[in-house]
């Protein structure tokens, strides 16, 4: 195993996606926002309908904002978002790491060329590989499963990258899945065409008007 490419970077700010998106929740929380945990199955001009565990709803809406990532064609058919899986692994190191960014290219004797990331947080390390799109998107998040060989893979590119990681804890071994859009760009701007003090549709998708 060998490692062909390395760069650090020591100015990157980093945040932790779980951590950020909490505190952001609970700061709405405090001035009034509701959090309805359900399942959206459609949305309309003027409201949304989803299901929960009590059954069927509906809401009342002026704007509707689409934030649904790789899912968003279930919501809107035609907005032309495709999905990609990528890897991770968190591994907690034997000792703390400087807070940098890590981006270098990987490669054994068995297999083709990876380009891990590494980036150092106050506890933990977070390391991410390649994306492929070899299994489809679930239709929810907690039914995605990750592949135990791109797993393998990044824990194996961690230990030859530091000492410090090979002899950590890896503590969570994952998947997730990005939302890919092919003009290059990212896919926001209004669904529907916005009119004046009536409802809209807002989110990734084609922009109108």
């Amino acid at each position: 195993m060998y490692l062909i490419k390395y760069l650090a970077d020591p100015k990157m700010a980093q945040i932790h996606p779980y951590k950020f998106t909490t505190a952001i929740l609970s700061f709405a929380q405090q001035r009034g926002l509701q959090l309805i945990k359900g399942k959206c199955t459609s949305l309309h001009t003027t409201s949304v309908r989803y299901t929960t565990e009590t059954g069927p709803a509906e809401l009342p809406a002026d704007v509707i904002v689409i934030a649904a990532g790789p899912w968003t064609p279930s919501l809107v058919k035609d907005i032309e978002i495709k999905a990609s899986r990528a890897h991770s692994v968190v591994i907690k190191p034997k000792a703390l790491l400087p807070a940098q960014a890590v981006f270098f290219s990987y490669e054994t004797q068995e297999g083709p060329r990876t380009q891990p990331e590494v980036y150092s947080r106050p506890s933990e390390v977070y390391v991410s590989g390649q994306m492929d799109s070899r299994r489809p998107l679930p239709d929810l998040a907690k039914d995605v499963m990750a592949s135990e060989k791109e797993i393998s893979s990044l824990e194996s590119a961690a230990k030859e990258l530091s000492t410090k990681l090979a002899d950590g804890v890896i503590e969570t071994r994952q998947a997730c899945y990005l939302p890919l859009y092919d003009r290059g760009f990212p896919a926001v701007g209004w669904h529907t065409r916005p009119r004046p003090k009536k409802a809209g549709i807002f989110g990734s998708g084609k922009m109108l008007g």
